[in-house]
């Protein structure tokens, strides 16, 4: 027959087996989200650029760490395909956070643009370095001033012909 005192003991162990078996669980959840980060938002400004306005990309999303923040870019054209990668840094405090970051691009000829966006964690564990992929199309359209030039130009040579 157990002793009371036995029994007390026990329900410790048990009590103690519990808590060491919750704080590994919270430990491990948190080591794992410690490398998520998104981007949930990627904006073009001007909205409706024309090939005489200076564009800029704003770019917002979260990460699981807190202090997160953008600490490198690299942007990329080829003809009208464009590419940004953004290095981020994750904080140690494990709640969400949000950051953002702007990347002026300059003007761009009259075209549809396709935009990707790609953010990359550099120390997260090998082939998981890329965190997320955001891909965007955009239109610059020329300036109207420019286009009423090259119109009147055009009318004014077919007149010119014609009188001939």
């Amino acid at each position: 027959m157990k002793t009371q005192k036995s029994t007390r003991e026990e329900k410790r162990k048990k009590k103690a087996r519990f808590l060491i078996s919750l704080i590994i669980v919270l430990l491990l959840v948190c080591q794992a989200s410690a490398n998520f980060a998104s981007i949930e938002d990627v904006v073009v400004i001007p909205s409706q650029p024309l090939d005489i306005d200076v564009i800029t990309l704003d770019i917002s999303g979260s990460a699981s760490s807190g202090g997160s923040h953008i600490v490198s870019s690299l942007f990329q054209q080829e003809e009208n395909q464009l590419a940004l990668d953004l290095t981020i840094d994750m904080g140690i405090n494990p709640v969400i956070s949000y950051w953002s970051h702007s990347e002026q691009i300059g003007t761009l000829v009259p075209g549809t643009y396709s935009t990707t966006v790609r953010l990359f964690f550099p120390y997260a564990p090998p082939g998981e370095e890329l965190q997320d992929t955001y891909v965007t199309e955009f239109t610059v359209a020329p300036e109207p001033g420019t286009l009423a030039i090259f119109t009147l130009g055009i009318l004014t040579i077919f007149h010119k012909q014609r009188h001939r």
